[in-house]
This record gives structure tokens, sequence and C-alpha cells, in this order.
């Protein structure tokens, strides 16, 4: 009778600890989709950075710094996602010369700039600012010479992105945390 009881005791405190750590795991689960999403880079616009058939995370809602990477909606088409990285942020200085932008900012108390050439559709939108505005971004492609970027169709609004990239887990071989 008492090793009875003793194992009823041990099987409560066994099930009382899977409920727990079921418990727990929810949770989890659910902050994570919360905080963060999945996402599959499609294209080579950030070779050599991210590949074609890549698997990332991104951390949803988070602010982007410079050089981070983001994902973004296209504001011409909302229903694809975009991978890009930031190069200009709100307050930037703005130069432009025909086709010609240059963004300056300061990085540890040195100016730095970026020179980039951008079609004449964005010079004519950009002729007139000085400045990147608040909650304006110029983002770019690593791949250059093959990536649709603010190149092509100007600064994006705050509100297209999606989120900072955080993590790549696939493929297994480049696993790791983005930067």
């Amino acid at each position: 009778m008492i090793k009875r009881r003793k194992l009823e005791k041990i099987f409560s405190i066994v099930d009382k600890k899977k409920n727990s750590v079921f418990l727990i795991l929810i949770l989890i689960c659910m902050l994570f989709l919360v905080l963060f999403r999945t996402h599959l880079v499609n294209g080579v616009s950030m070779f050599p950075t991210l590949e074609d058939g890549d698997k990332i995370f991104v951390r949803k809602g988070k602010m982007p710094k410079r050089l981070d990477i983001i994902t973004l909606k296209p504001g011409d088409n909302p229903q694809e996602s975009y991978v890009k990285r930031v190069i200009g942020m709100p307050g930037d200085s703005l130069v432009l010369n025909g086709n010609s932008l240059r963004i300056s900012y300061l990085n540890n108390d040195y100016r730095k700039h970026e020179e980039i050439t951008v079609t004449d559709g964005v010079a004519m939108i950009l002729e007139k600012q000085h400045q990147i505005p608040e909650d304006k971004y110029f983002v770019l492609g690593d791949n250059r010479n093959h990536s649709n970027d603010s190149r092509s169709f100007g600064l994006i609004n705050r509100e297209q992105i999606e989120g900072v990239v955080c993590w790549r887990y696939y493929p297994l071989d480049r696993v790791g945390s983005m930067k």
C-alpha cells in the first residue's frame, strides 16, 4: 500500500512537470510568433551575404540601424517581400548631382558618405531634398548589379519595414547571426 502511494505521488509529480514543460513550450512558441517571423530569400540581390533559398528569422518591429539587413514590403507590390541593407537613415544629408546621389552621415564623429547612381525618376523625387526625412530610409542590395532597391524605387517608409534580419537558420552549413 505504501509503495503504491509513493508511485502515485511520483507519477503525479511527473505529470505536473510534463504539463509545466508543455505550457512553457507553448508560451515560447507564442512569444516567437509575436516577436519573429521567418523569411525565404528569393533571388540574388543580397549575394554573397544571403543566397537564393536561404531561410532567415526576422525580428518584427525592431527599428533598423545603419547597415542592418531588413525585410520590407515594396510600395508597388505589397504581396512581395524584399531583403535589403539600410544605407541611408533619417537625417542623413543628400546631395544630388544629375543622377549621382551622395548620402553623408556621421559615424563615430567622422563624416562618411556613400556615392550612388539613381534612376531619373528617383533623381526627380530627391531633387529638392537635402536630407532623408523622418521615418524614411535608403536601402540597397549587396549585389548591386542585380538588385531592385532605392536606386530605382526611392526612399522607403518606416511602415514598409517588416523587421530586422537577425539569424540564418538554413542552410545548416551557414547557420548563424546576421550582421
